[in-house]
């Protein structure tokens, strides 16, 4: 269909241009021969233009890097090559960006007879998330807008954007892991058996400091006990739709982080997505449910799963929420398998209905805590 259109109006063309040249020498006047002239140029440029072919036509995108952090700058390079100088009025490059919040950038690039064509643009504070440029567009035509030429680069690239996260104080750490109160008296027994070092974190006690490894390090190293390195957990993310999906995201990395830094072993489950991370530790693993939490997204039908069994053992279970209602409850009482469950709800701000879900869920053995979000994927903890 489209030739047809095509030829129809190359045919069209070539008869208007007769037609002009048959009356031309009919009326052989100097004003007949200018008009003739002066349409002559445009009407064999489009003439021309149908006939090209964007197939003689390289593009490329160069991405500076492949991975990235909410709110960072992405600079892209893209490069045509022509392998003919045909002239060309414009040319507008379209980026194909498809199922990201990016927004497609375009730029009208006026060529001539160019045969290298670069454009660079920069995303700014580009969203979590894995953003696929899947291909590059390319549009012309002629000035008498009879002739539209398009085509379709395939040249896919991927940028994977991980979730803001920001240091937890050990104090702060240990008042959302074990509670207020619990925390003393953890602190006490941990005091008992010491199983390493490591570097001075702020909320350290002054008699936690090794001074024979500082002296040796040249820098602050504190005591490490026995059972900060022996507790584990596994982390269940709530995936439905709402306003603090993504600070409850940065909340879980802000949390994972920290977790890990302190040695302790953490897994993940995803059952949408059949994940199954054991409990493990170390930079490699912390890399590995980043990943995870850069890729994930909300999920209108569907938030927490029915079934986790995957020998989690005697590991601690945290379930990772925005809202929690007394349906969600069900399913958290569910996971209960001789294990502790913490559920982490990250909101704007807690209502009195809240505290009372918090009450029930207490007294079936189910601790709750409150996460206030706050700009910039900063929280605190409420409860």
């Amino acid at each position: 269909m489209k030739n047809v259109k095509r030829y129809t109006k190359v045919i069209g063309l070539f008869s208007l241009l007769l037609a002009m040249f048959i009356f031309t020498m009919f009326q052989g006047s100097f004003v007949s021969w200018f008009l003739f002239y002066a349409v002559c140029p445009f009407v064999l440029y489009s003439l021309a233009l149908s006939f090209h072919s964007f197939h003689v036509y390289k593009v490329e995108r160069k991405i500076t890097k492949k991975e990235y952090s909410v709110g960072s700058a992405v600079d892209v390079y893209i490069t045509v090559t022509r392998k003919s100088r045909f002239p060309l009025l414009y040319l507008l490059v379209e980026e194909h960006i498809e199922g990201t919040a990016l927004r497609p950038p375009q730029s009208l690039l006026f060529v001539g007879f160019t045969k290298t064509l670069t454009w660079h643009y920069t995303v700014e504070h580009v969203p979590r998330g894995e953003h696929v440029f899947q291909g590059i567009r390319l549009h012309t035509g002629d000035v008498l807008g009879l002739f539209h030429k398009e085509q379709m680069f395939k040249t896919e690239d991927t940028i994977l954007v991980f979730p803001a996260y920001h240091e937890l104080s050990y104090r702060e750490f240990n008042r959302l892991w074990s509670g207020e109160q619990g925390f003393s008296q953890r602190a006490r027994s941990r005091q008992s058996v010491i199983s390493g070092v490591r570097e001075y974190q702020a909320g350290d006690q002054l008699s936690w400091i090794n001074w024979k490894a500082t002296a040796k390090a040249n820098k602050l190293m504190t005591k490490e006990f026995d059972e900060q390195r022996k507790e584990t957990f596994y982390i269940i993310l709530d995936q439905s739709y709402t306003d603090s999906f993504e600070e409850m995201v940065s909340f879980v990395a802000s949390f994972v982080h920290a977790a890990l830094k302190r040695g302790i072993q953490i897994g993940w489950i995803d059952s949408m997505q059949h994940i199954y991370l054991p409990t493990s530790k170390g930079e490699r693993h912390k890399r590995e449910i980043f990943y995870h939490l850069a890729r994930v997204q909300p999920n209108l039908n569907q938030s927490l799963p029915r079934d986790i069994r995957m020998g989690m053992h005697q590991a601690k279970l945290i379930v990772m929420t925005t809202q929690l209602t007394f349906e969600k409850l069900e399913h958290i009482y569910a996971y209960r398998n001789n294990q502790a469950v913490t559920c982490f709800v990250v909101k704007e701000q807690v209502k009195d209905e809240d505290y009372i879900v918090q009450e029930v869920a207490l007294k079936q053995g189910v601790q709750v805590q409150f996460v206030i979000s706050q700009t910039g994927g900063a929280s605190k903890n409420d409860a």
